[in-house]
């Protein structure tokens, strides 16, 4: 399994702790944290640090903005707990998904508004910006494709297939799901509230 490596800024945009310190600080720390982007997109403080360059353009910014180097190291958080998080919600929405499979009813809208909620938030949470467990993925797309699910399913079918879209959307460069994709899967209100929400892994209220 590959290690999981910190994230400065993510494919959509959004900061880890301390690169949004820089970008909220001024035009220096905007132009330092794109540089580290550019370069050091997935390494350590302490890594960074070992750029001659770029270390000497930090300690420039964190002296002005009144932080030592060595807070900075503590503030990059370590990336383990996002993994373990994404881990158990996915276990927990593929749990919810295959106790209704068992069932004999089709799940009521509220049932599938609350599930399709579930499953964006999941989906947040794996492209937030402290880190991406992208090794997690193939694991997850696995488990879905396994599924054996009813024809006369429909509303399980439509649950599973944009959990795979939501995952699969996780990767670099990809395509993530739109409001458009969730149609007569979320209730209005979330929907309503993603088209407003000016925030990328906080789609739906969580």
């Amino acid at each position: 399994m590959n290690e999981r490596k910190p994230c400065f800024v993510d494919s959509s945009g959004t900061p880890c702790a301390v690169a949004h310190l820089m970008q909220e600080s001024g035009a220096d720390g905007q132009f330092l944290a794109g540089a580290i982007v550019s370069s050091h997109k997935h390494d350590t403080i302490g890594k960074i640090f070992q750029d001659n360059d770029l270390s000497n353009h930090i300690k420039l910014w964190t002296e002005r903005v009144g932080l030592r180097p060595s807070e900075l190291a503590l503030i990059q958080p370590t990336y383990e707990f996002v993994a373990a998080s994404c881990r158990i919600m996915f276990s927990s929405n593929l749990s919810e998904i295959k106790s209704a499979m068992e069932s004999s009813t089709a799940l009521t809208n509220s049932e599938i508004h609350e599930l399709a909620r579930k499953i964006v938030i999941f989906g947040d949470e794996l492209v937030s910006g402290f880190g991406y467990p992208l090794d997690d993925i193939p694991n997850y797309l696995a488990e879905l494709d396994g599924l054996t699910i009813p024809d006369h399913r429909e509303d399980i079918l439509a649950l599973v297939s944009i959990f795979q879209k939501e995952v699969d959307g996780a990767g670099w460069g990809k395509t993530r799901t739109q409001p458009k994709d969730y149609l007569g899967l979320l209730s209005e209100e979330d929907l309503n509230h993603w088209k407003q929400s000016n925030i990328s892994n906080e789609r739906v209220k969580h």
